[in-house]
């Protein structure tokens, strides 16, 4: 298995980019295993579970209620990243800010039209639509999610859909949030995607209107 520094630098590279707060043990797992960092023999082995009852990845916790679960969220790395990140998103972002030299400026043009191209041409009609989030909500991350968050719902149980925030299950849809239509089951339940983002997200149609 993979050194606890080489761990922790994959662990915030996927919480950044997935847009999670933190892993679960099980997440993390996968994870390792996904990108040939651990293999099947060490998970059985409960290798990452002892490396966190050591301490040596010392920004994880261990929640206090049974059942008892270890939960990796960013690292203070991970943190000083991800905040490089989102300022230089700004900086892109800011009217004010200094043209690009010609060179830049063609190539991002040629970005631009291949991106239009890939948006025109595609097969999917449902990608041609833009929605948008007509409230505040929160969003599954998975169809068993999605479906553990309806229960846990309707059985006013709030410990358990605490448990799932925390675990990055549910994610927060902030109003006017823009999103692309993946798919829909016909009944209600559509699978999106909020623009800039890869990450599946699973909520009600009734949730979203066209752009």
């Amino acid at each position: 298995m993979e050194s606890a520094v080489n761990i922790i630098k994959a662990i915030d590279t996927e919480l950044i980019q997935s847009e999670k707060d933190c892993l679960s043990l099980a997440q993390a797992n996968t994870l390792l295993i996904r990108h040939s960092m651990m293999t099947k023999v060490e998970r059985s082995n409960g290798e990452l579970k002892r490396l966190l009852e050591n301490g040596e990845i010392p920004h994880a916790y261990q929640t206090t209620e049974k059942p008892r679960q270890w939960f990796i969220p960013l690292s203070h790395r991970g943190r000083t990243e991800k905040k490089k990140a989102e300022t230089k998103y700004t900086k892109i972002e800011n009217p004010n800010q200094k043209k690009l030299p010609v060179g830049c400026a063609f190539f991002s043009g040629l970005i631009i039209v291949f991106l239009l191209a890939v948006f025109l041409f595609s097969d999917s009609e449902s990608s041609r639509v833009t929605y948008y989030a007509n409230r505040t909500t929160y969003a599954a991350t998975s169809k068993a999610a999605y479906n553990d968050m309806f229960q846990y719902a309707l059985d006013n149980d709030n410990e358990a859909l605490s448990l799932l925030m925390i675990q990055g299950e549910l994610v927060l849809i902030r109003e006017e949030t823009e999103l692309y239509l993946i798919e829909t089951d016909g009944l209600g339940t559509g699978i999106f995607r909020k623009k800039g983002s890869t990450q599946q997200l699973w909520f009600s149609t009734d949730f979203v209107d066209k752009k």
